[in-house]
């Protein structure tokens, strides 16, 4: 969902014509988008399933009988994400998918985890997503001095996703009976998506100028730790918690995060 949309006019009404056009013009702002390009400028919700994905896996312990080493975990995937999600609503703004947009996707991965002197396991994961081009109508940008967020034209176009890489570095340590400790380093990194609108008399290079489809990175570091109070207490009390710190990025959005959980088991 979008919410608390606010559009503000830039100038200030310094005469009684500013004033005039302030209320004429901008005020009529969104009901002009909507009556004339079936845009929607505010406010909207978007409920539905998301795509439906079959993963295959394989992992495997190989015991380590060695001084520091204990045991080496490996382990891969692949798989088949099926376009079953409700895709972007083009006509809203700032529109997003609950998927991949229409498209089939190939998500696979490996990843190894090393378990060194029973109290601390050092890992690697990386997840890369390919998703097939889509031909459907969506909205573009047509002249090179036009804005991003507002678009008004809406024509068929065939897209090509960029290729999806997601790679994170994690350490996990037994502090004490009960309490691992987990520090996770994430990047992401998803290339430029192209648009080739399907009418010629549409400019390629000015149709992928949109901001929408530029390049996507981000760099977070999260934080797990967990207490487990079945050796101490009846009640079997649990404690989890997590923090989840943004470091840097470039076109995406990605918040800071904290989370707590208490449980007791009887």
């Amino acid at each position: 969902s979008l919410n608390n949309v606010n559009w503000v006019y830039q100038n200030t009404p310094a005469t009684f014509a500013d004033a005039n056009i302030e209320q004429n013009l901008f005020s009529a702002f969104a009901t002009d988008a909507q009556n004339l390009f079936d845009l929607n400028i505010g406010s909207w919700k978007q409920r539905g399933f998301g795509d439906l994905a079959v993963l295959c896996s394989w992992q495997l312990d190989f015991p380590q009988y060695r001084g520091v080493l204990k045991n080496v975990h490996p382990h891969i995937y692949f798989g088949l994400s099926l376009p079953t999600g409700a895709k972007e609503n083009i006509n809203n703004i700032c529109p997003v998918s609950l998927g991949c947009d229409g498209a089939l996707a190939v998500p696979f991965g490996a990843g190894l985890n090393l378990n060194l002197w029973k109290i601390l396991e050092l890992g690697a994961n990386a997840q890369f997503w390919y998703q097939a081009g889509t031909t459907q109508l969506g909205r573009i940008e047509t002249y090179p001095t036009q804005t991003s967020l507002l678009l008004p034209i809406v024509t068929r176009i065939h897209k090509e996703f960029g290729f999806t890489q997601d790679f994170n570095l994690y350490g996990r340590f037994i502090l004490g009976k009960g309490v691992p400790v987990k520090v996770l380093y994430e990047y992401m990194r998803s290339s430029e998506d192209q648009v080739y609108p399907i009418d010629s008399t549409f400019d390629y290079t000015v149709a992928n100028q949109v901001a929408s489809i530029d390049e996507k990175t981000y760099h977070n570091i999260l934080v797990v730790a967990a207490f487990d109070g079945a050796a101490i207490a009846a009640c079997k009390p649990q404690v989890n918690a997590f923090v989840r710190v943004p470091v840097n990025g470039q076109n995406s959005i990605s918040a800071g995060v904290f989370g707590l959980q208490v449980s007791l088991e009887f």
